[in-house]
């Protein structure tokens, strides 16, 4: 999701910021929190999201009653990180319009990439149709720029292969 954010933020002529990159690597640090705290609940989230084919942050509600974004923005808050990032972690999913900004928008979007690029869990590859997500038009306003989705979808489709080569690379060498 971090390389995907930079792509976006490239591509798109977004203004040089590192917030892309590091919203895009912390988005889900809730996700960690879960895992290391509530291994079981964990395991009983990724089952739910399994047997009855729902996003994460759903089967987290369900199973915790809060989701893995608003666990990373409260620890964000914590750990007293820029508020933009702060926003982003908690809101990559719900996307508030009062509280998401730019860097939210391409967080939300690139976190779909790094999904269709198959760079997320086996049980979190859902299907969705990319071109007609929400977080485009969010993106559009909070910019205030036209964007032309379907090719900046094309172009990142064609970066999919070069992120999958840097990841596979980073990994080797773990």
């Amino acid at each position: 999701t971090a390389y995907f954010s930079t792509i976006i933020q490239e591509k798109l002529k977004l203004p040089q910021n590192e917030n892309y990159y590091i919203g895009g690597l912390l988005h889900d640090i809730g996700k960690v929190l879960i895992y290391q705290f509530y291994p079981q609940k964990f395991e009983e989230m990724v089952l739910l999201q399994i047997e009855d084919d729902m996003p994460d942050y759903e089967a987290e509600k369900e199973v915790l009653g809060v989701d893995h974004a608003e666990i990373g923005g409260v620890l964000a808050e914590k750990w007293k990180f820029d508020k933009d990032i702060i926003n982003t972690i908690h809101y990559h999913h719900s996307m508030l319009p009062s509280r998401a900004n730019v860097l939210t928008a391409v967080v939300s979007i690139s976190n779909l990439f790094a999904k269709k690029a198959g760079l997320c869990f086996a049980w979190d590859d859902k299907s969705f149709d990319i071109n007609t997500f929400s977080g485009w038009k969010m993106l559009e306003e909070k910019s205030k720029s036209k964007i032309d989705v379907d090719q900046t979808v094309l172009a990142m489709i064609e970066e999919s292969e070069n992120v999958r080569e840097v990841v596979e690379v980073l990994l080797r060498k773990i």
